[in-house]
C-alpha cells in the first residue's frame, strides 16, 4: 500500500486566511507564530530545511540600500522574497528561512506565485524579539503589519543568528551538526518566549511601545522621522510626541539619537568599521554632523570613544578611526 504524502503546501496555503480573520486578535495571532515556529523546527529537525543568507562581507560603502541594526529572521510563507544586496542577490522560496545579519544592506521585493505573498519576519533585540508578518505593496515591496514584541533574557539569540550565517558559508551552504545547534536553540528560545503569558498594556503605552520598535528597526533610515513615525502607527504627530514625552519624558527626536549613538558605540567595538562608515550605518548622512551629536551624548568624539576603547580591547587599528575626530 502506498503511502500518501501531505501536500505541502497545504498549512501555506490555509495560514493567509487564518491571518485575515486574526489580524486584530493579539491571542489569534501568538497561535499562528506558534503554528510557523513548530513547522520551521519540524522542517530543521527532519533536514527538510532549507536556510538562505548573505555572505558577511562588512559594510564598506556609504550609501545604497537600507540596512538594520539587529538582524532579521524571515519565515518565507506564501509567494517569494528577493533579497538585493550589494554583492549577491538570491530569492527565498515559500517553506525556506532566510537570516539577514545586522548592517547588511539589502532591497526586499515581493513575488507573488498562487497564493497572495506572505512572509512572517523576526526582528531581534538585547531584550528579546519581535515578530509582524509581511504582506506585498502595490510597488511589490514588503509591507509590514504592526509588531508583536516578545521578551527573552539572555540576549544570545542576535549572537547565535549571526554564528549561523558564518558556519553555513563555512559549510558552502550546507545547514551542518553546529548551524543546527544553534538554530534549534534559537527556535526553541522563541517558542519559550511565545508560550509565556501576554500582559496587555493600555492604549497610551502600547501606542509608545509601538513606537519605540519602529526607532530600533528603523534607526538606520536618514529619513526618520516624527510625521513618519506617526504615519505608521496611524496618528498626528502632535499626539504621537505628547503621548511619547508623557510616557518616557524624552522627546521622540532625543529617542532617536540615543537610539542611534547606542547603535553607534557598539559598532565601534568592530575594528573592521572606521568611524565614516559607523556614522553612515547609524543613520546620519554626514559624519560632521554625526561627530556633534556624539559628543553631546557621550562628552567625547568618536574618535576618542573608540581610544578608550583600544586601550582596553587590543585589535582596533588606528586607521580604523577615519575621519575628522
Amino acid at each position: 500500500m502506498t503511502k500518501t504524502e501531505p501536500n505541502p503546501d497545504s498549512f501555506l496555503q490555509n495560514l493567509h486566511g487564518q491571518i485575515a480573520v486574526a489580524s486584530g486578535d493579539h491571542g489569534a495571532r501568538i497561535d499562528l507564530y506558534r503554528q510557523i515556529v513548530d513547522r520551521a523546527r519540524a522542517q530543521l529537525a527532519s533536514g527538510r530545511l532549507t536556510l538562505r543568507a548573505p555572505r558577511l562581507r562588512g559594510l564598506r560603502q556609504t550609501g545604497g540600500p537600507p540596512f538594520h541594526a539587529t538582524p532579521e529572521l524571515f519565515f518565507q510563507q506564501n509567494g517569494s522574497t528577493r533579497f538585493d544586496m550589494p554583492f549577491e542577490s538570491f530569492a527565498v522560496a515559500a517553506g525556506e528561512v532566510c537570516i539577514m545579519p545586522r548592517g547588511m544592506p539589502h532591497a526586499e521585493t515581493t513575488i507573488e506565485r498562487k497564493t497572495p505573498f506572505l512572509t512572517l519576519i523576526t526582528m531581534f533585540w538585547p531584550d528579546g524579539f519581535s515578530l509582524h508578518f509581511g504582506h506585498a505593496s502595490p510597488g511589490h515591496r514588503v509591507y509590514s503589519a504592526p509588531h508583536d514584541r516578545f521578551h527573552l533574557h539572555g540576549g544570545f539569540l542576535p549572537q547565535c543568528l549571526e554564528e549561523i550565517v558564518a558556519a553555513l558559508h563555512a559549510s558552502e551552504g550546507r545547514v551542518d551538526d553546529y548551524a543546527r545547534s544553534l538554530l534549534a536553540a534559537c527556535l526553541a528560545g522563541m517558542r519559550t518566549s511565545l508560550d509565556r503569558i501576554y500582559v496587555k498594556t493600555s492604549g497610551s503605552q502600547h501606542l509608545v511601545e509601538r513606537c519605540q520598535s519602529l526607532i530600533e528597526q528603523h534607526l538606520t533610515n536618514r529619513d526618520l522621522s516624527v510625521t513618519q513615525l506617526a504615519a505608521w502607527l496611524g496618528c498626528t504627530p502632535d499626539h504621537l510626541s505628547r503621548a511619547y514625552r508623557r510616557r518616557t519624558g524624552l522627546t521622540l527626536i532625543q529617542s532617536i539619537h540615543r537610539a542611534r549613538i547606542a547603535h553607534a558605540t557598539s559598532l565601534m567595538f568592530r575594528d573592521e568599521f572606521n568611524i565614516s562608515e559607523i556614522a553612515w550605518a547609524s543613520g546620519y548622512a554626514t559624519q560632521s554632523y554625526f561627530n556633534r551629536l556624539f559628543f553631546r551624548e557621550m562628552a567625547m568624539t568618536p574618535r576618542q570613544y573608540r581610544a578608550s576603547i583600544a586601550r582596553l580591547k587590543p585589535g582596533i587599528s588606528p586607521q580604523h578611526a577615519g575621519g575628522a575626530a
